[in-house]
């Protein structure tokens, strides 16, 4: 009778936590595509010229690795192609790379996951161009240093791949020369909306 307890109360058991481990894998590759608000967005907001940079398409690849069953750290990279808003060229391009490294917490664990994240990010504009702004705490070239947060939600269409979807809000430190008839900031806003595809391992 005893043995029978025991047998029962460990199926019990077993049977009462299947959703972390069903869910759960400690790395993941992930791939997506995105959208980064930058002068179509803002300098309409300001109505002069922040960015000077039409808003971008951006591909981009990254790791994510487990903390824990809810706590996850991510790092990442994109490159975003646009073109300048307002140029001597009729076709002025713009490409940036976007590299980034910061925590992101599911609120749950089941295979839907809305999140919250934060980071620190790079960007650097590869492409030159005497139109759009520099920064002059890194000799007047074309890149910041900034941080991020966001959120969003993430769908488990199989045990281990999932879609997630997610929107962020970006500020770019710097004592930012501004381009032409621009604006001179601190602070250079960006956002970046974009659509992933993850693969668990």
């Amino acid at each position: 009778m005893r043995l029978r307890l025991l047998v029962v109360a460990a199926l019990a058991v077993a049977g009462a936590s299947p959703a972390q481990a069903q869910f759960f894998r400690n790395n993941a590759f992930s791939f997506d595509v995105g959208w980064q608000g930058m002068g179509s967005t803002f300098d309409a907001l300001a109505g002069d010229p922040l960015w000077n940079i039409n808003d971008q398409l951006t591909l981009g690849a990254g790791y994510t690795g487990a903390a824990g069953y809810q706590l996850w750290y991510d790092f990442h990279t994109s490159f975003g192609v646009s073109t300048v808003r307002i140029s001597d060229l009729d076709i002025e391009p713009i490409v940036t790379l976007n590299l980034w490294t910061g925590l992101r917490y599911n609120f749950l664990e089941e295979g839907v996951r809305p999140f919250v994240s934060v980071a620190g990010q790079f960007l650097q504009v590869l492409t030159p161009s005497a139109n759009i702004p520099l920064n002059a705490l890194f000799g007047n070239t074309p890149f910041w240093v900034g941080a991020r947060l966001g959120g969003g939600i993430e769908y488990f269409f199989v045990d281990d791949q999932s879609l997630l979807l997610d929107a962020q809000l970006a500020g770019y430190l710097g004592a930012n020369s501004p381009p032409p008839g621009g604006i001179a900031t601190l602070v250079l806003p960006a956002t970046l909306v974009r659509l992933g595809y993850q693969i668990y391992f």
